[in-house]
């Protein structure tokens, strides 16, 4: 059944670092205005805050969260769309940013019961998001790091043993090879310190936040192999959990279901989705790993997992 949406003028808005493409299209389905402008805050408001309430169509994106609360500040109702949707516009041989404003602002005037559409993070769970993905960056730019230093010093016949630590592996260098190779190595074994002085900080600010964040959450980490950091990007990325109408959602939402190419009587057997957020999956994956892996305590969970 055609929901009932009131009759707006609707502008598609296409979004790029530099540069926006507007395209307006009056109630009756006429295109009256195609603009190009800067991707800036003052331009935005220089061109919306005046008008009279729009409908706006924005692609989800680096700058679509900004934007789309920008612009609703303004009065305008705006839809922020999955692209993955739109294949009108991903799937065209003619693609350009002028013609994608005028599609989605078609769209958005014909059909926009039909565009799905992308919920907003709170300002609170989006400076979550980027605390763990600080934090991400800088274990990921650490392990470059020990991996460089690694393979510098195989031409001497140096092979660092394992350790679970970066801070042994720094003393190792110092206390354990030659003097004077160790010197050369001393800018990065610095660098390597002050990254581990960076991540105990965010692990810190993790333990902090997630009470304040999420306090019916907590739960989680009772589990065994189940972390703040996990608990904590689980919360941000999900946001309101209102919005999935069963918890099965949430598996799809990670793309944690098969794919499906099924035609007729014949049925695919294709791998997971691997929709949404990657370092979540990563983050699942490890936790898992762990409840399952040899160092696991017994417990429902494991027998229910390895079952």
């Amino acid at each position: 059944m055609k929901k009932s949406i009131t009759p707006l003028p609707t502008v598609g808005l296409d979004v790029s670092e530099k540069y926006l493409h507007a395209c307006e299209v009056s109630v009756d389905g006429e295109i009256e205005e195609t603009s190009r402008f800067r991707n800036t805050e003052p331009k935005l408001t220089e061109r919306f805050s005046k008008l009279p309430r729009r409908r706006i169509i924005v692609e989800v994106g680096s700058h679509s969260r900004w934007i789309a609360e920008l612009l609703t500040s303004f009065g305008h109702e705006v839809m922020v769309v999955d692209p993955r949707r739109l294949k009108l516009i991903s799937g065209t041989l003619y693609k350009d940013d002028k013609l994608d404003a005028q599609m989605l602002a078609l769209l958005g005037w014909e059909v926009p019961h039909r565009l799905k559409t992308v919920a907003l993070r709170t300002r609170d769970h989006q400076m979550a998001l980027t605390l763990v993905r600080t934090r991400a960056t800088v274990v990921e730019a650490r392990t470059k790091l020990i991996n460089a230093i690694r393979g510098l010093l195989k031409p001497y016949g140096v092979r660092i043993p394992k350790e679970g630590r970066s801070s042994s592996f720094c003393t190792y260098i110092r206390e354990e090879i030659d003097p004077e190779l160790a010197a050369l190595l001393g800018p990065m074994l610095w660098s390597l310190e002050s990254m581990n002085e960076s991540v105990n900080a965010y692990d810190n600010k993790v333990d902090a936040l997630l009470p304040k964040l999420a306090p019916d959450a907590l739960h989680l980490t009772t589990v065994t192999g189940v972390g703040a950091l996990t608990v904590l990007y689980f919360v941000a990325l999900v946001g309101d959990p209102n919005r999935f109408a069963k918890s099965r959602g949430i598996g799809p939402y990670f793309g944690l279901c098969r794919r499906r190419d099924d035609s007729g009587d014949h049925e695919s057997e294709l791998g997971i989705t691997k929709a949404g957020d990657r370092y979540m999956r990563a983050l699942l994956a490890n936790c898992a790993t762990f409840i399952l892996g040899p160092f696991g305590p017994d417990s429902d969970l494991r027998r229910w997992g390895l079952r």
